[in-house]
């Protein structure tokens, strides 16, 4: 669970050498600081806090971006992959699990904002 971050091509989360695709979705006339305003007011809806695996998700800030850049949309089979997971016997039975787990997670960066706010 993470905030938005901005950071060079293959820096973040998988990692380059795990992605396997890699999707031209279109130019934008959209200007750098145009992007950073976007960003700076997509924050307060991109917190760990607001964060949920199957419904708030980075799949569902990439959209949101797409959508401002004026790009193509999110390909359907990333787009629902969620839900076609919830909806399988085995999704169902994870589900609580998942939740559980990032509900807890969600606590622990409460508790340590608290014992260690920011200056």
């Amino acid at each position: 669970m993470s905030t938005i971050c901005v950071c060079p091509k293959g820096c973040g989360w998988p990692g380059e050498e795990l992605l396997k695709d890699e999707l031209a979705m279109g130019r934008t006339q959209i200007t750098e600081e145009e992007l950073e305003a976007f960003l700076y007011l997509q924050r307060t809806s991109f917190t760990p806090d607001r964060y949920d695996v199957f419904q708030h998700n980075c799949n569902h800030f990439s959209q949101s971006l797409l959508r401002f850049l004026g790009a193509k949309p999110l390909p359907t089979y990333i787009a629902t992959l969620p839900d076609r997971v919830l909806e399988t016997v085995l999704g169902r039975i994870v589900r609580p699990i998942v939740d559980a787990s990032v509900s807890l997670r969600k606590l622990e960066l409460r508790k340590s904002q608290t014992l260690n706010p920011k200056p």
